[in-house]
């Protein structure tokens, strides 16, 4: 094989020496040049490092002060990765796993432990709060993270500062509050590979000089990455959309509150679920029976021909301080409900064979009394006692197969 060929001019000890004696002679003839660049070294600013300012104690502390092991994300964070949900966020946190089984059930994991995607029934061992309003079940963990401040993921178990629920650990979403001046602030993106897209937005209105209200928003729609075809559709296709408002008050010297209300919407249509076969042929109906980026499922009972999941939440709460000399009490009150279908093509193929349905609803409402005391001198810990009640709390879950075979294929 010929082709160009060029030696180099000199050899590397060379080239070190000439490298050498240039900078020795620029440094001879120009001290005064070198001089004024040591001292615009000198004077460089130095970076500015924002405290991250955390709750986990249930009281406002600087991340590094606090004894436990806590992960946090700032709003900045959140927008330069495009989190839109928890899923998202896990990709972001080392030893932290979000999965998903083929009907929707989720398995949250840290450090290797938590509760599996089974049973919907069955509380999660990693405790998800909004804005100190615990949510129970799991079908509120996919729900749109929207107008956030910071999540704090807190590892290990938290089961005396949060309740028996954090005995793997806690997540926290804390959302923005309205701001001190009236603003305007929006956003949108398109996702220009698969073509879904993203748009959200906030305003902030005064109310006086003791009052604020905030209104935000979002939805985006999240194409899919495997292409189904039976229905000629890319799937799963994730469309959500949530609203906020929320009313910072502080109609005396001593006290204050910020009320909150939510609404959330969370659909997916698809799966990207498909049938692989080891070897051998498989009925037609099955698809190429390959782990590939293409399946072949199809059911006639959910919209579009795809199984379908969607879930509706109502999140209302209800922060309260107020300040009797050293002391505070703090109050705590939510209502929480959410209605969820499910319909799964749980046989991943265009024969209508076996089709699963599930209807749940769940309503919750809980209260939580704290007083606090300021920190003892000398040490990390702060007194207090809290006493918290969770009434009314109702989940009924309905599920049918309305049409099975003993057969796989018809």
């Amino acid at each position: 094989m010929q082709g160009s060929h060029r030696e180099p001019l000199l050899g590397s000890g060379h080239v070190c020496t000439a490298l050498s004696l240039i900078v020795l002679s620029c440094s001879a003839l120009a001290p005064g040049r070198v001089a004024a660049v040591e001292v615009d070294t000198a004077d460089a600013v130095e970076p500015v490092i924002t405290a991250i300012i955390v709750t986990a104690r249930k009281r406002p502390q600087v991340l590094e002060s606090v004894p436990a092991s806590i992960y946090a994300v700032n709003a900045p964070m959140l927008a330069a990765t495009a989190t839109r949900n928890l899923i998202d966020l896990a990709g972001q946190v080392a030893g932290m796993v979000f999965s998903r089984a083929p009907d929707e059930g989720l398995a949250l994991t840290l450090r290797g432990v938590g509760t599996p995607a089974r049973s919907h029934a069955f509380d999660q061992s990693i405790a998800l709060f909004l804005d100190g309003t615990f949510l129970a079940k799991g079908q509120l963990y996919p729900l749109a993270l929207f107008d956030i401040e910071r999540v704090e993921v807190w590892r290990g178990p938290h089961s005396t500062e949060v309740g028996k629920n954090a005995s793997v650990g806690a997540l926290s979403v804390v959302s923005r509050e309205p701001g001190a001046t009236n603003a305007l602030d929006a956003e949108g993106s398109w996702d220009v590979e698969r073509g879904g897209y993203a748009l959200g937005g906030g305003a902030d209105i005064q109310l006086g000089a003791d009052s604020a209200l905030r209104l935000a928003g979002t939805h985006f729609d999240r194409h899919g990455w495997v292409s189904n075809g039976a229905t000629g559709n890319d799937v799963p296709e994730d469309r959500d959309s949530g609203v906020r408002l929320t009313l910072r008050t502080s109609p005396r010297e001593r006290l204050s509150g910020v009320l909150r209300f939510q609404y959330g919407d969370h659909e997916r249509l698809g799966t990207a679920t498909q049938l692989v076969s080891p070897s051998g042929p498989v009925p037609p109906a099955a698809g190429d029976s390959t782990l590939d980026d293409h399946s072949f499922a199809f059911t006639p009972r959910g919209p579009e021909g795809e199984s379908h999941h969607e879930t509706r939440a109502h999140i209302a709460s209800a922060h309260f301080e107020f300040g009797a000399g050293s002391r505070r009490l703090v109050s705590e009150t939510a209502w929480v409900d959410f209605d969820a279908s499910t319909l799964d093509d749980i046989d991943f193929s265009a024969s209508a064979n076996v089709d699963f349905l599930r209807d749940e609803t769940f309503r919750q409402f809980s209260q939580e009394l704290r007083v606090a005391t300021p920190r003892v001198r000398g040490s990390s810990t702060w007194r207090g006692c809290s006493i918290s009640a969770a009434a009314g709390i109702r989940s009924r879950v309905a599920s049918s197969f309305p049409r099975a075979h003993s057969r796989l294929w018809a």
